[in-house]
C-alpha cells in the first residue's frame, strides 16, 4: 500500500509540474517581435524611414517563408530576392525606406510573406567654385548628402568681396533650380551625386547727383555707390531755399515715393539713368509768407504751393494764402471745395471696408469731380489700385488694404483742384483690438495601467487552480498514508 500511495503522489505531482509549465508558455510575452528578416537593424525589422547602410549591414538574408521585393529610385521595375537567398547592398551604398508594405499569400500551395520596399538611395551634394560657397539643408538639418527626391534648400554663403554680389546657381548635374537667380533656392536631388556653384558678379556701379532746384548752394557728388547698398538723403539745411519757401521734402530719381530730411533710400534695379541717381530738393511756401508776392514761386506759373513739374499743390494749412484780399471778391474767383463726408473718419485695422471721402463746389454747377486734379495722404502716394476718384462731385474711396499699411494715429488726405484750394482733410487709424484668446482645455484623465488584461486573468487563474489541485492532491496522499500508518 505504501508503494501505491508513493505512485499516486508522484503521479500528481508530474500531472501539476505538467499543466503548470502549459499554462505558464500560454502567457504572452511583453514584448516578442519575430524578425522578417535576419540581419536588419532593431530585430530585423523593416519600416517606412529605416535607413540601410552598406557600411553597417552588408547584405539582407531572406529567411524562410518571406520573399523580398524592391524598387530603388523611382523604378516601375521591382526585383525578387525569394526565401533562402539574400540582397547584397554594394560597397558604399546607403538607401532610405520611403514605403514598406508586408502582403500574405499562399503560393504554390505554401503560406508566404511578401514584404514589398520603396527605396530612394542617398548621393552626395557638394560646392565648387572661387566665387562663394554654399550650405545645403534637407528638413532644416545641414547635409553633405540628400536621398532621391528630397527637396533641398542651399544658401550661398556671403561674399567677401564687397564689390560683388551674388548672381546666380549653376550645376551640370542635371539638377532644376527653383529660382537659379536666388541667393536662396531648392530643387529635388535626382539619382546622381551633385555640385553646385554659386557664381557672383561685379556690384553696378552709380553716381548720386544733387538738384536744389530753385535753392542756392551745391553739394559734392557722392560716387561709387553701388547695387544694394543703403544711402542717406542730406539734411534740409544743405541748400538755401527760395525767397519765400523752406524745405519740403527730397524725390530720389526711379523712386515713386517722397523722402524727408535724413531718410536712407537703397539702390535697386532701375534707379538711376544712365549711371547716375539724381536727388531732388522740393519747396514749399513759407509759413504766413506774403502772399501778394507773387515772385516767392519757382518755376511755377500757376502759383501753386510747390516747385514741380507736375503743378501740384501743397498746402500748409493756412488756406488763406492764396486768396486774394479784396473784400469785393473774398475768393479770388476760386472755387471753394468743402468736405461732405469722411471728415475725421476712423479706421480700424484689418477692417473689411475702407474710407470714403466725398467734396464739392460751392460753384453753381459743380464740377469737382472734373476739377479734382489728384489726391495723397501724408504727402505720399497712394499706389495704384489702392484708392479711386469717381462722379457723384468728387467721390475717393480708399481701400483697407492700403489703410493697413498706415502706422496707427491721425492722417490727412490732400485733395488738390485746379480751380480751387488744397483741401485737407484728417482721420484716425486704429490698431485692431486684440481678441480674447479662449483656450478650451479639456480635462484629460490618464488611462490606468493597473486595468488587467482577460488573457493575463484566466492565465492567472489556472495557475491558482493548479496549485490548488497539487495541494489537494498531496493532502489527500499525506492522510492516506497517516491512515494506512495507523492501521
Amino acid at each position: 500500500m505504501k508503494k501505491i500511495a508513493n505512485k499516486i503522489m508522484g503521479l500528481i505531482l508530474a500531472l501539476a509540474m505538467v499543466v503548470s509549465v502549459i499554462a505558464v508558455a500560454d502567457i504572452p510575452a511583453k514584448a516578442s517581435t519575430t524578425p522578417l528578416l535576419s540581419g536588419l537593424y532593431s530585430g530585423g525589422k523593416l519600416a517606412t524611414g529605416s535607413v540601410i547602410d552598406s557600411d553597417e549591414i552588408p547584405g539582407i538574408h531572406v529567411d524562410n517563408g518571406y520573399r523580398l521585393e524592391y524598387r530603388v529610385n523611382g523604378s516601375s521595375n521591382g526585383i525578387s530576392v525569394t526565401q533562402g537567398n539574400s540582397w547584397y547592398l554594394g560597397v558604399g551604398h546607403k538607401y532610405i525606406i520611403k514605403a514598406c508594405t508586408k502582403l500574405d499569400r499562399i503560393e504554390d500551395g505554401e503560406d508566404i510573406t511578401v514584404i514589398s520596399l520603396t527605396l530612394s538611395q542617398f548621393f552626395s551634394v557638394s560646392f565648387t567654385g572661387n566665387d562663394t560657397w554654399g550650405v545645403a539643408y534637407v528638413n532644416n538639418t545641414v547635409v553633405t548628402e540628400a536621398a532621391y527626391g528630397d527637396t533641398v534648400t542651399i544658401v550661398a554663403n556671403a561674399i567677401d568681396d564687397p564689390n560683388k554680389i551674388f548672381d546666380k546657381w549653376t550645376s551640370e548635374d542635371g539638377v532644376t533650380f527653383a529660382d537659379a537667380t536666388s541667393s536662396t533656392t531648392t530643387f529635388t536631388m535626382p539619382a546622381n551625386a551633385v555640385t553646385l556653384k554659386a557664381n557672383a558678379k561685379d556690384k553696378k556701379k552709380y553716381t548720386v547727383k544733387y538738384d536744389a532746384h530753385g535753392g542756392t548752394g551745391s553739394l559734392a557728388d557722392t560716387e561709387n555707390v553701388y547695387l544694394g547698398d543703403i544711402f542717406g538723403l542730406p539734411s534740409k539745411t544743405v541748400f538755401t531755399a527760395p525767397e519765400g519757401k523752406e524745405f519740403s521734402h527730397w524725390t530720389v530719381s526711379g523712386v515713386d515715393a517722397l523722402f524727408e530730411a535724413g531718410s536712407t533710400v537703397e539702390i535697386v534695379e532701375n534707379i538711376a539713368q544712365n549711371g547716375i541717381i539724381t536727388v531732388t530738393a522740393n519747396w514749399k511756401k513759407k509759413e504766413n509768407a506774403d502772399d501778394d508776392d507773387d515772385d516767392d514761386d519757382v518755376d511755377d506759373d500757376n502759383n501753386d504751393d510747390v516747385d514741380d513739374d507736375n503743378n501740384d499743390d501743397v498746402d500748409d494749412g493756412n488756406k488763406d494764402d492764396d486768396k486774394n484780399d479784396d473784400d469785393d471778391n473774398p475768393t479770388g474767383g476760386k472755387t471753394v471745395y468743402n468736405i461732405v463726408k469722411g471728415a475725421g473718419a476712423e479706421y480700424t485695422k484689418g477692417s473689411n471696408e475702407g474710407l470714403e471721402f466725398i467734396f464739392k463746389g460751392d460753384a453753381e454747377e459743380d464740377k469737382a469731380y472734373e476739377n479734382c486734379k489728384g489726391y495723397d495722404i501724408d504727402l505720399n502716394d497712394i499706389p495704384e489700385g489702392m484708392g479711386s476718384l469717381t462722379k457723384g462731385s468728387a467721390v475717393i474711396n480708399i481701400k483697407p488694404e492700403y489703410l493697413d499699411t498706415l502706422p496707427a494715429g491721425e492722417h490727412m488726405l490732400n485733395v488738390y483742384f485746379t480751380d480751387g484750394d488744397t483741401v485737407h482733410v484728417t482721420f484716425n487709424v486704429k490698431d485692431a483690438e486684440k481678441a480674447a484668446e479662449k483656450t478650451d482645455k479639456k480635462d484629460e484623465t490618464p488611462k490606468s495601467d493597473t486595468a488587467k488584461k482577460t488573457g493575463d486573468s484566466t492565465n492567472a487563474a489556472l495557475i491558482l487552480s493548479i496549485m490548488l489541485l497539487t495541494s489537494v492532491g498531496a493532502a489527500y496522499v499525506i492522510g492516506k498514508r497517516k491512515k494506512m500508518n495507523e492501521e
